[in-house]
C-alpha cells in the first residue's frame, strides 16, 4: 500500500503530464512543484558551495524527488526568468544570478 507521500509525487507527475487540465489535481500539484521550484535556487548554491562544482540535473531528481523533465523544465524556466545562467550540452554547467541574501530558505 502506498504512503501518502508516493501518492502526492504520483499526482504530482500525473499534473504535470496532464499540464494542469484537471482543476482538482491542479491545486494540488500547484502546491507541491510551487514549493520544489522555491527550494531549487538555494539547492544550487548550496550543493555548488559544498562540492565545489554545480549540481547536475540528476542531483536535483534525487533531491527532490521529481522526474527528469521536471527538474530540465525547472531548470529551463529558471534560465529564460534570468535567476541561472547555463552554458547548453555542458555538465554542471548551472551559475547562480541571484544574490545569496535573496535565497529562500532550504527545507
Amino acid at each position: 500500500m502506498m504512503d501518502i507521500h508516493e501518492r502526492l509525487l504520483l499526482l504530482q507527475n500525473r499534473c504535470i503530464r496532464e499540464r494542469f487540465v484537471d482543476p482538482l489535481p491542479a491545486q494540488f500539484c500547484q502546491v507541491r512543484v510551487y514549493g520544489v521550484t522555491r527550494s531549487v535556487p538555494r539547492f544550487i548554491h548550496s550543493y555548488t558551495k559544498l562540492h565545489r562544482v554545480a549540481p547536475a540535473e540528476l542531483d536535483m531528481e534525487r533531491s527532490f524527488r521529481v522526474t527528469p523533465p521536471s527538474v530540465h523544465r525547472m531548470v529551463i524556466e529558471f534560465e529564460r526568468r534570468g535567476l541561472i545562467a547555463r552554458t547548453p550540452r555542458r555538465a554542471r554547467s548551472i551559475q547562480l544570478l541571484i544574490p545569496e541574501a535573496l535565497l529562500p530558505a532550504l527545507h
